[in-house]
C-alpha cells in the first residue's frame, strides 16, 4: 500500500465497496426490538410472587416435618394447623395423649413455632395431628387419615401421607 491512498477493497467481481458501520435506522430498530423483549419477559423474571409462594410452601412442608419428627421424639402428639394466617405447632397442655393442643412448639432458638402467611399468597386449610409413632390423625374428627392429605398454597401442594406421614411437595 502507498501512503496517501485509501483503503477500498474490491469484489471478485470487480464491484467497489467500502467498510461502513450501521444506519441510524437500524440502531433505532435494534433498540426497539430490545425495548419490547425487556418489557414483555423482565416481568416475568422479576415478579416475586412466585418465590413468596415457593418460599411459603417450603415453610410449610417444613413446619410440618418438624411436627411429624418432635411427635416422634418427644412422644407427644403434636398438631400442626395451616390456615390462612399462617402455619402453627402445637402439642397437647396437660399430657401427651389427652387434653387440647394448647402449648405452643418451641423453636430451636425457644420462640414459639408460627409463621404468618405473606399477603397476596393463597392459602388452604390443613389441621392434623401425629401421635407419637408419626401416624397422621384429623383434629376435628380425631381419627387416623385413611388417604392423604394436601394444602394447596398459590399453585403449589404440600402432600401427608396417611400411612407414614411422609410429608412432601
Amino acid at each position: 500500500m502507498i501512503s496517501g491512498e485509501s483503503y477500498i477493497k474490491t469484489r471478485p467481481e470487480g464491484r467497489v465497496f467500502a467498510f461502513k458501520g450501521f444506519t441510524t435506522i437500524e440502531l433505532i430498530v435494534v433498540i426497539l426490538i430490545l425495548g419490547i423483549i425487556s418489557v414483555v419477559g423482565g416481568s416475568r423474571f422479576f415478579s416475586t410472587d412466585r418465590f413468596t409462594e415457593m418460599g411459603y410452601a417450603d415453610t410449610v412442608a417444613n413446619s410440618l416435618r418438624y411436627a411429624h419428627k418432635i411427635s416422634m421424639a418427644s412422644g407427644c402428639e403434636t398438631r400442626a394447623l395451616v390456615d390462612s394466617s399462617g402455619v402453627s405447632l402445637f402439642q397437647r397442655a396437660t399430657n401427651c395423649t389427652s387434653g387440647t393442643f394448647t402449648r405452643a412448639v418451641s423453636r430451636p432458638g425457644g420462640t414459639a413455632w408460627t409463621e404468618a402467611a405473606p399477603s397476596g399468597v393463597s392459602v388452604g386449610s390443613l389441621d392434623i395431628f401425629f401421635d407419637a409413632k408419626g401416624s397422621p390423625y384429623s383434629h376435628a374428627t380425631s381419627s387416623k387419615l385413611t388417604t392423604a392429605v394436601s394444602v394447596n398454597i398459590g399453585v403449589r401442594s404440600v402432600t401427608v401421607e396417611s400411612e407414614t406421614g411422609y410429608v412432601h411437595q
